[in-house]
């Protein structure tokens, strides 16, 4: 039997849709309401300024909780702490 590098290179072609699970509320073609942003450090002051204390809290509930009461921005920390704003100052 012969090992890998005398059995030579191969090249192999691949064609696929990747599509990652969507979570929080859905648009009616089924994408995610919210985009992710990124990390954020917001320093001394909050820049999301109302919190949700959830012990279940994970990104999907604290993005659609906060939908649900009318919010544009939401994000995550601590795992328990859900925060939210309609505007950043």
């Amino acid at each position: 039997m012969e090992s890998d590098i005398t059995f030579g290179v191969h090249d192999i072609g691949l064609t696929a849709n990747i599509v990652t699970r969507q979570i929080g509320p859905l648009l009616s073609n089924g994408s995610a309401e919210y985009l992710y942003l990124g990390c954020y450090y917001d320093g001394g002051g909050r820049q999301l300024l109302k919190t949700i204390n959830n012990a279940t809290n994970e990104n999907g509930w604290c993005q659609t909780y906060c939908f649900g009461l009318g919010y544009v921005f939401a994000g995550t920390e601590y795992q328990r702490r859900c925060w939210t704003t309609t505007d950043l100052k």
